[in-house]
Parts: structure tokens; sequence; C-alpha cells
């Protein structure tokens, strides 16, 4: 693709057709092509547009589809929050994070890349620091999303490469809207309302079940409740080390007393020393 005769194809003709090929793969089909770099593309004579080697590729179920519908259209309205919501939902966080602060680091990358108009963002560095930034943070993105951003970046190469002049977002402008109608449409409303319903009435199906299994596994013993508290854990602590200091003063006053009883009854003495206060005082 790299070495097309400009006189006998239209280029940008070629590109609508791997954007349209790259649309179609990735939110109809669910199944792209992970590595459309410029030699796995081959344009015929005739002008036909072939993709080549498919020996990478990823795939995206229909909610994975949703939420990168979802986390376009909230980079494009510029809505950080969102932007962030979605990402960490996106990704497996490892460890506890700060919201807050990863929000805030998220806004401060797209004020920098979203001051200018659409076609004019760098979307390869902005989707790379992205999930550099994720990372940062311990969220773990899928090996499908990266792939997908991946794909995506490769592509916006080629078009900026062969067609630096070409509106990238007026190009996918119908591509986007087809998709957004596809996927907001009434009867796409109403199969999800009918598969909500359907999971909530199972749901409650299943309820006096759960609730019979609970009640038999209390009365035969099965089942056991833990709480962690980190206060009642501490309270806990002290009140076994004053139980054994009180034990120990128990302890200790008992010899004490029984040693003046020892040497009230059984004085026993050793050039002139007490033998059983020396014993009992240091016990």
């Amino acid at each position: 693709i790299t070495s097309l005769d400009r006189n006998a194809i239209d280029v940008e003709e070629v590109l609508h057709v791997v954007l349209d090929a790259a649309f179609q793969m990735a939110f109809v089909d669910g199944l792209f092509h992970g590595d459309p770099h410029p030699g796995n593309i081959l344009v015929t004579p005739d002008g036909k547009v072939c993709l080549l080697d498919y020996g990478l590729v990823g795939r995206l179920t229909s909610n994975m589809q949703q939420t990168i519908i979802q986390l376009s259209l909230a980079i494009a309205t510029r809505d950080a929050e969102a932007v962030t919501r979605l990402v960490y939902r996106i990704g497996q966080p490892e460890e506890r994070m700060s919201l807050a602060s990863f929000r805030d680091k998220v806004s401060d990358m797209m004020a920098r890349y979203l001051l200018r108009s659409l076609d004019e963002v760098d979307a390869a560095s902005l989707l790379n620091e992205l999930l550099d930034l994720a990372l940062r943070y311990k969220i773990r993105v899928p090996a499908d999303y990266a792939l997908l951003a991946k794909s995506a970046v490769t592509i916006e190469g080629i078009i900026r490469q062969l067609a630096p002049k070409l509106d990238i977002a007026r190009t996918i402008l119908p591509y986007a809207q087809r998709l957004m109608a596809d996927r907001y449409s009434p009867e796409a409303v109403g199969r999800l309302a009918l598969r909500s319903a359907v999971t909530l009435l199972d749901s409650a199906q299943q309820m006096p079940l759960i609730a019979h299994q609970i009640v038999t596994d209390l009365e035969s013993g099965r089942l056991t409740v833990r709480v962690s508290n980190p206060e009642l854990d501490r309270l806990s602590r002290s009140l076994n080390d004053l139980g054994t200091k009180v034990f120990l003063g128990m302890v200790t006053m008992a010899l004490i007393l029984g040693t003046f009883f020892v040497l009230a009854r059984y004085p026993w003495e050793w050039h002139g020393v007490n033998i059983w206060a020396v014993v009992g005082g240091g016990i």
C-alpha cells in the first residue's frame, strides 16, 4: 500500500474501504485484524482492497463493543469523569487506588489533547498515554482492548502518511452515526429491556431456593458468618493483654502472701538469714 500508483488508484477511496472494514470487523463482526500495518494491506490492480495475515486477531463481545462506544463518546465530549469510570470498568485494578487522583490525571491529559479540533487530535498519543496512565495506577487492561487500540493507531498512521489532508473525524462520522443508530434504535432498546426483564425474573425465581438453602444451612450448622472489624480486633487484643496482666498480678500476690505465711509458721534460718524469705522473694 505504500507503493501505490497514485495516478492509477484513488488513495482516499482505498482508505475509506480500510476504515469501513475496520468498523465492520470491530463493531459488527466482533473479530478484528490485530496488525493492519501497510505490509498486510494489498490493493489489486482493479482497486480491490485485501487484508492479509490474520495470525493476530482480537475479539470483542457485545458488552465490550458497547463500552468502547461509550468511551469514544466520552472522549469526544471531553467528559473526564466518564472516561475515568469507563477505563476503571474496562480494566482490572490490581490494588486499591484513588479514583479522584486518577480522574484528575485523566482530566489533565484530555485538556492537553482536546483543546484542538477533533481532526487535529493525535489519537495515537492520546490512546498510548491513556493506557500508560492506567498501568501507572495498577489497572490492567485486557489484551483485546489493548490490541484494538494498537490496531486503530496503526490505521490512523497509514491515513496520515498517505492522505494527511483527509478529515478523519468527518470520514468516520457516518460509521459512528450508523453504529449509534443500530445500538440505540427502538428495537435494540426493546431487546435490552427484554433481556433485563428476563434476568430480573430469573433472579426473582431463584430467591426462594436461595433463602431455603440459607435456612437449611443455618439449621444444620453449616453456615458460618465471619465479621472482621479492626476496632474490635484491637479491643480484643487489649482485653487479652489486660487479662494476662491481672492473672500475673494475682499469682504475684499469692506468692507474696504464701511467703509471709511460711515465714510465720516455719522459720528456717541459716546464718541469721531466713531462707523462706529469700526463696519467696526470688520467685
